[in-house]
């Protein structure tokens, strides 16, 4: 009996514990509806720092670790002209390229859901291909507008 109690409040205690961890930071600029605002899924090792120049950084992540979330960071925000500062790694096989500081800027439009993704891709020869791409997906999947961040396909 003692043994069965103590294994499920170690169950409902990691329940908990790993539930809170793995959450997914979110950021409601005036408690807007999805209807009135755009909807944007940071999707990736990203780390949102400023929106329009606003830090946010602190209202996002709050005192969970920046790692430990899902993979994924939602913003709702105004429509129209949004900018976005954020840190991110690109992981490709063993190695890892860390950027800081970068800036997307795009017009968002009312009533729409964004996700915002990174590629990496191997071109062979310890050269890659590094970029952030934006992708309206409320209803399919289409990709709007790609930043190249690296792309060493012209290097030999």
């Amino acid at each position: 009996m003692k043994k069965t109690t103590l294994f499920w409040a170690l169950v409902l205690g990691s329940v908990i514990l790993f539930s809170s961890c793995f959450s997914t930071p979110k950021f409601n600029v005036g408690d807007i509806s999805a209807d009135q605002g755009a909807t944007v899924n940071f999707i990736g090792w990203v780390i949102i720092k400023k929106w329009n120049n606003i830090d946010i950084y602190d209202d996002l992540y709050d005192d969970k670790s920046i790692w430990s979330s899902n993979g994924k960071t939602q913003l709702t925000v105004p429509p129209g002209n949004n900018s976005f500062v954020f840190d991110i790694i690109f992981f490709l096989g063993r190695d890892a390229y860390k950027y800081t500081n970068i800036e997307l800027q795009y017009n968002l439009l009312p009533g729409r859901k964004y996700d915002v993704g990174n590629t990496a891709k191997s071109l062979g020869f310890g050269r890659v291909a590094l970029s952030i791409e934006i992708y309206d997906v409320t209803n399919e999947k289409e990709l709007l507008k790609e930043w190249k961040l690296r792309d060493d396909s012209q290097t030999r």
